[in-house]
Parts: structure tokens; C-alpha cells; sequence
């Protein structure tokens, strides 16, 4: 039977040397496959993120309109010229029973503003289904039963972005914020943006942050 012959220093430094080859294309081959994976996990984390801000948009759109029909309608009723802003805090606590059933309590606070200055107040702790203007305190009561319409449609449009945000959620505190200025340039594409326990929904004339409290 041959003898195997010991290896010679050359021979050694070359196996050596094809060893660290093959290694260092499998760290390579490692390091191309993590930084795959993290861009894969990146690119499903913007479409989320895109369907996220499309589906908010629609419901946003809602917002919008119905906050422009309260502008009309209180201008309507009083001798207010013009509404430029409003600034509103919804505070809801929510707990579904099923997909189907999502019971909700609010509260809601509405400034409305012309330019800077204060115009009127809905706050339903205060005085629940009414708008109150200072200066035109005399029509406050008729038009209280058109406001509690569109609190009741306030309440169910929140509700509705809550489902996009929080569908396995049984139950939650939020604390929804949205300013609404005219005098904004619309931004072309909204922005949407995800910081901690808050959902930020921005395109200029309208900014939204939902926090989870």
C-alpha cells in the first residue's frame, strides 16, 4: 500500500490559501444575502406603509368635506364672512366585540379660527351637540341639531381610520389631532409617517396624528 507522502510548507500555504477563498465567498455570499433580506423586508415595509397612506387618504377625503360643510354651515348661520382653520382633539376609547361591532366613547373639541383669531368653540364636555360662537351667541341654539349630525359623522369617520390602524386591537385609548388650514399649500403626495405609538398623515392643508395611548 502507498504511503501518503506529508504535505510540503507549498502545499500547505496553497490549501491554506483556497480555504480563505472559499471563505471569504461564503462571508461575501452571507453578507449580499442580509443585505437582500433587509431590502426585501424594506421594500414590503414602504408598500405597507403605501397602502397604509392610500387607504387613510380615502377616509381623510371624508374628513375634509364634512369639516367644509361645518365651515358653511355655521357661516350660514352667523354673520361670519370666513373660516380659515380648525384645530380638533378627538379623545376615543374603543372596544370591539367583533368585526362588525365596535362601540366607541368620545369626546371631541373643535376651534375654529379666521386667520388667527378665535371665531367658535364645539367641545361635547362642555355642551354636547353644540358649536358656541361668542360673538354670536344668540344663534347657538339652531342650528344644535344639524351639529349633532355632523358629530355623530366626526365619530364614525375616526372610527373608520381606527380599523385601518388598530383591525386586531380589542381595545384602545386614542388621542386623534387634526388641523385643517386653508391657507396651506397642498402638498402633492401626503406623507405618512409612523413615530412611536403615533401615525402621522400630513399632505399640507391637512395634518392628522393618531396616538395610542
Amino acid at each position: 500500500m502507498d504511503s501518503q507522502q506529508p504535505y510540503g510548507r507549498e502545499d500547505l500555504m496553497k490549501i491554506i490559501e483556497e480555504h480563505l477563498k472559499e471563505t471569504d465567498k461564503s462571508q461575501k455570499y452571507d453578507q449580499q444575502l442580509n443585505k437582500s433580506s433587509e431590502k426585501i423586508f424594506e421594500i414590503m415595509e414602504n408598500l405597507n406603509i403605501w397602502e397604509l397612506k392610500y387607504r387613510i387618504r380615502d377616509h381623510v377625503k371624508g374628513l375634509k368635506e364634512l369639516f367644509n360643510e361645518i365651515y358653511e354651515y355655521v357661516k350660514e348661520k352667523t354673520d361670519i364672512s370666513e373660516i380659515k382653520k380648525s384645530n380638533t382633539v378627538a379623545y376615543s376609547y374603543c372596544k370591539k366585540f367583533s368585526n362588525e361591532l365596535i362601540l366607541c366613547e368620545n369626546d371631541i373639541i373643535m376651534y375654529l379660527y379666521e386667520d388667527k383669531e378665535f371665531l367658535c368653540l364645539l367641545d361635547t364636555q362642555q355642551s354636547p351637540y353644540h358649536i358656541k360662537c361668542p360673538h354670536h351667541d344668540d344663534k347657538r341654539l339652531r342650528y344644535s341639531h344639524q351639529i349633532t349630525s355632523f358629530i355623530d359623522s366626526i365619530k364614525e369617520k375616526i372610527l373608520d381610520i381606527h380599523k385601518i390602524l388598530y383591525p386586531k386591537l380589542p381595545e384602545y385609548h386614542t388621542r386623534t389631532d387634526i388641523s385643517m388650514d386653508l391657507d396651506k399649500p397642498k402638498k402633492a403626495i401626503p406623507e405618512l409617517s409612523i413615530n412611536g405609538n403615533s401615525v402621522i398623515y400630513d399632505e399640507g392643508i391637512f395634518y392628522m396624528k393618531v396616538t395610542l395611548q
